[in-house]
């Protein structure tokens, strides 16, 4: 029997922004890709980029090259990880504009892939699935639009909490569980 191939996994946080000058999505990307590899390394190819926050940084890394990419950004008003699900054709900037991401499409919201069973729990979190509007107008929302019409790549958005920095060994071992789960029903869907 041939062996499979191993598949490329991207994983992205996001840097500082405004007030959020310790960003727990770009903070955890080191410790989260030790723990996914030691986990998964076998089956994938880990990369790891935090990025800038502003409209389109997700370009830089060439999604477009992976097999599944996982996002992280940060939602200060949600205590729980979510799992976004939607991801609506409009960015709001800094200043108020808002516009479409993407002028050619008239769709306003679309549908990410579908997430498998999740647990309810992943330690002290509680997890859940995102909805439509959850993903906000800014930049999260415009990086999972991205990844939602990338053809071949599966791309999900998670939403974490403003963790303390003594929080994170213990986030990252729970978050390291919701993505093996993300994972593993994306292996039974091919």
């Amino acid at each position: 029997m041939a062996e499979r191939a191993r598949q490329k996994l991207l994983l992205t946080g996001f840097g500082a922004f405004g007030a959020l000058t310790d960003n727990p999505s770009g903070r955890i990307l080191p410790a989260l890709e030790a723990a996914l590899r030691e986990r998964h390394g076998a089956g994938f190819t880990i990369t790891a980029h935090r990025l800038d926050v502003h409209f389109g940084a997700i370009d830089a890394c060439s999604p477009e090259t992976y097999d599944v990419v996982i996002s992280l950004g940060v939602d200060a008003k949600t205590a729980s990880i979510r799992v976004e699900t939607h991801a609506g054709n409009h960015f709001v900037d800094l200043q108020g504009n808002a516009r479409a991401i993407d002028e050619t499409q008239l769709a306003p919201l679309i549908t990410g892939k579908p997430l498998p069973q999740l647990p309810s729990r992943a330690g002290d979190w509680t997890v859940t699935p995102g909805s439509a509007g959850s993903a906000g107008t800014f930049v999260c929302n415009q990086t999972y639009y991205t990844l939602c019409r990338i053809a071949g790549t599966d791309g999900y958005f998670i939403h974490i909490p403003n963790i303390l920095r003594a929080s994170d060994a213990a986030f990252v071992q729970a978050l390291t569980g919701v993505i093996s789960e993300l994972l593993a029903g994306r292996s039974l869907r091919d």
